[in-house]
C-alpha cells in the first residue's frame, strides 16, 4: 500500500472536491480478484474494499492497451442495479510503464437529471438558455461488480446469449467462439473462470483450456 499513500491521498481530495455523488475508487492489479483497495461513497455503487476488477479495467490489462495522456473521462457506465454513471479512469503505471492500478471516479447525476427535467417542463424554451443535461464523449461501457464470480458468470451468459443457443446443443465452433470472446476480452485471468466457463458450456475444463490455446494461437 505503501505505493498508492499520493493516490489515497488523491482519492480523497477528488471526494471532497466531486461530493458525495461521486464514488472514488483506488484499484490495485496485483490481486485481479480483490482490486479495490480503498473507496469514498461506495453506495454509489455498492462496492467496498476487497471488491474485484471491472470488465473495462481487464479488458485494458489484458489487451496492453495505452492512452497516450494515460486517462480516461466522461465515459458511461453502469452500477448493478442499472442505474447509468458518468466515470473517469487515470491509470496507474510502475517505474518500467506497466499498468499496476487505476483511480476512477463515478457520478451518479439521477438527482441532477431529474432537476433538470423538471425545470424543462415549466420552461419550454429551456434549451435555447442552456438548461440541458449532461452531455458525454463516445460511450465506452463499464460495468461495476463485487465479487469476480458474478462478473465471469456475467459475461460467460452474454456470450452464449449472443448466439441464442442452449449450450448442449452448441456445436464445438460454437463452443470455440464464445470461449474466444472470453479470452479476448481478459476472463481468464480471473480465478476460477475456466471452471464456470465449463460448468455453463457443459463440457470439460481440458476442453476449455483447448479452446483458450487456440484463441491463443490465432
Amino acid at each position: 500500500m505503501m505505493v498508492y499513500e499520493e493516490h489515497i491521498k488523491m482519492a480523497n481530495y477528488l471526494a471532497t472536491l466531486l461530493g458525495e455523488n461521486t464514488e472514488v475508487v483506488l484499484h490495485d492489479f496485483s490481486n485481479l480478484e480483490h482490486s479495490i483497495v480503498y473507496i469514498v461513497n461506495g453506495r454509489i455503487t455498492n462496492r467496498e474494499i476487497g471488491d474485484t476488477v471491472t470488465d473495462l479495467l481487464l479488458d485494458f490489462l489484458n489487451k496492453k492497451k495505452r492512452i497516450p495522456e494515460g486517462f480516461l473521462c466522461n465515459y458511461t457506465s453502469k452500477s448493478v442495479n442499472g442505474k447509468k454513471l458518468y466515470s473517469s479512469t487515470y491509470f496507474i503505471l510502475d517505474d518500467e510503464e506497466n499498468l499496476i492500478g487505476a483511480l476512477c471516479t463515478n457520478t451518479d447525476y439521477s438527482d441532477f437529471n431529474e432537476a433538470v427535467t423538471l425545470l424543462k417542463n415549466f420552461l419550454p424554451n429551456s434549451t435555447a438558455i442552456g438548461i440541458d443535461t449532461p452531455k458525454q464523449q463516445e460511450p465506452v461501457i463499464e460495468n461495476f461488480y463485487s465479487n469476480h464470480e458474478t462478473l465471469t458468470l456475467d459475461k460467460i451468459h452474454e456470450e452464449i446469449e449472443k448466439l441464442n443457443i442452449p449450450p448442449l446443443r452448441m456445436t464445438p465452433e460454437e463452443k470455440m467462439t464464445v470461449v474466444t470472446s472470453l479470452y479476448e476480452m481478459g476472463m481468464f485471468m480471473l480465478k476460477g473462470a475456466v471452471q464456470a466457463t465449463a460448468i455453463q458450456l457443459e463440457t470439460s475444463e481440458a476442453t476449455i483450456y483447448r479452446y483458450i490455446r487456440n484463441a491463443k494461437n490465432q
